[in-house]
Order: structure tokens, then sequence, then C-alpha cells
């Protein structure tokens, strides 16, 4: 940011007072970047002197069309979660395995009864055809009832939640940034008042602006730096979760009987064959899960890890 600091509030009183004190080269940023900010459109916060503003440095990328798309969502609104403010499309959800098929299968069997309807049915089989189809649909009313019940809830927990945990409050943003893919390019200016938001390149390739030089000026309410940077996190790319360790609980039956398929003639101790159905051993004793388990599992578990950990 404009002032070589971690990030300070200041009352907007003293805001000017303390940027133009300092020496020519802040002075001039100032005056070219930020001049009158803390003037601007006067909000109920700003007329009870309720709010303030924060200079933050921004040593990180932000996307272009992230900010353009959602950063306005945080004006005049109460952020109580920023990671609500991540469009769908950019988060990473972990699905269970196989919710895809499931659901393939799902979709072909409902098309398959669709369409092998015998033409000539009895009328028994009408009538069982459409009691079947007045509970699909009354399954489907009662899921958008329930859908409408889960918005109400999820909008009363939001409220209660800015009631009592004062929340951020945004009015006002100015920023020097970069942006993701264009760091080498120039330096990016937001700038965001209430009813417009402008992300626009600086053009400055040869004269780049400096690190310390980089950051944001903002004001609103509740103003801290670890809120603004979460919902400034909001507008990156969004880090892939990292993957648990995997441990010998976490191995399904369905990978044991992988490893069984894989490994049936091998690891095998002394003494032990595998006969085509079971294994054997010396003694003629049979088994159907393989003598050496624990060691076919540790070695997955061995190989699960280190992918992971390449990741």
């Amino acid at each position: 940011c404009i002032l070589n600091v971690r990030g300070r509030t200041f009352e907007w009183k003293d805001l000017a007072a303390m940027l133009q004190k300092k020496d020519t080269k802040y002075s001039l940023l100032y005056g070219k970047y930020f001049y009158g900010f803390e003037k601007e459109g006067k909000s109920a916060y700003y007329l009870e002197n309720a709010a303030s503003g924060a200079y933050f440095q921004l040593s990180v990328s932000l996307r272009e069309d992230l900010l353009l798309k959602g950063i306005h969502k945080v004006f005049n609104f109460p952020v109580v979660n920023a990671t609500e403010l991540v469009p769908e499309e950019e988060k990473h959800k972990d699905e269970p395995e196989g919710s895809e098929s499931a659901e393939t299968e799902d979709t072909t069997e409902t098309e398959s009864s669709i369409y092998l309807l015998p033409r000539d049915e009895t009328g028994t089989e009408r009538i069982e055809r459409r009691k079947k189809k007045q509970f699909e649909y009354e399954q489907k009313r009662i899921k958008a009832d329930l859908a409408q019940e889960k918005m109400l809830i999820e909008e009363m927990s939001v409220i209660r939640a800015a009631m009592s945990k004062q929340p951020i409050i945004l009015e006002r943003i100015k920023g020097m940034h970069l942006c993701e893919g264009k760091e080498d390019e120039a330096d990016y200016r937001t700038i965001v008042s209430f009813n417009d938001v402008k992300v626009s390149s600086c053009k400055n390739g040869d004269k780049r602006l400096a690190p310390e030089e980089l950051g944001f000026l903002i004001y609103g309410k509740n103003i801290s730096e670890k809120r603004f940077v979460d919902v400034l996190n909001a507008f990156r790319t969004q880090p892939k979760p990292k993957r648990k360790a995997r441990t010998p609980e976490s191995v399904t039956e369905e990978e044991k009987r992988m490893l069984e398929d894989k490994y049936f003639k091998d690891y095998l101790p002394n003494g032990f064959y595998h006969d085509g159905y079971s294994y054997v051993n010396s003694k003629g004793d049979r088994q159907n899960e393989h003598p050496n388990m624990k060691l076919l599992i540790e070695i997955f578990i061995q190989e699960e890890n280190e992918k992971i950990a390449a990741l």
C-alpha cells in the first residue's frame, strides 16, 4: 500500500494529514491515486463517525474476471462468511466416488422405463403408472418447498450472525495490485463504489510500482486486516484442498479386492500358492484372503501417499 506499514486503521479526520506528512514519494502517490477518497459519497456510517479507513499492503495477484463479476457483492452488505463470495464453479468440491455413475445409472433406468412402456398395457398397469407418476410429482414438490425453507433459514442465520459478530462492511475500495497471469505486463487499478466497479490496466509496463506501493485503500465498518484479506481471497484462483494421507483404516473393501486381483501370485509366504480359486498352504488348508494382506495394504498406502505428496 502507499503507506509502508503492514496494515493500519485511521480515523478519517487524520487520514489525509498523515499521508501528506509522509515524504514526497508517498505524497505524490496519494495525490495521483487516492486524493479525496475519504470524502467520496458520505454514507450513513461516515456521517455517524462510525466509518474508518485502512491501508493494507498486498503481495498476491487477484483475478480480473472475478473482481469484475463479484466484488460488488461486498458493498453495503455484511460479509459474515467470505467463502460465500467464491463462485460455485470456482469451488473445489470433494464429491464421493461413484456419485456421477450412480446418477447416470438412475437416469438411464428412468429413460429406459419411459421408452420401454408397453403400448398395450392393461388397466391395472395404467393405474399403477399414474400412481407412480403422482408420487414422483409430490416428491418433487416437497423437495422444492424444503429448498425454499432452507434458503429462508440461511438468510436468517446470516442476519443473526451479522448482528452478533459485527461483520466487515465495505463502502469504498481503491487498489493498486497485480492480476493473475498478467504479473509481467502491468499493474492494475481497481476502483469500487456503491454502484460501479472498474478494473483497469495502468499500462505501465516499463515503469512498474514498487512492491510497497501496491495495496488497497478501503473504508467501511468493522475493518480488520484478516477480514479484508478473507474477502480478497475470494477473488483469487482457489487452491485445491489438500488430500488427507491414507491410513490402513481408510482402505475400502473394494480396494482390498483390487489388491487381491493385482497381487494374488505375489508376496505369498513360504508354502503358500494360489490354485486359481483360493490360497492353499503346505498342509492343504485353504483361505480366500491373501495371507499377506497387511503387507499389501502397507504397499498400497505408501504408493497412494506418494501420489498425494506429489500433488
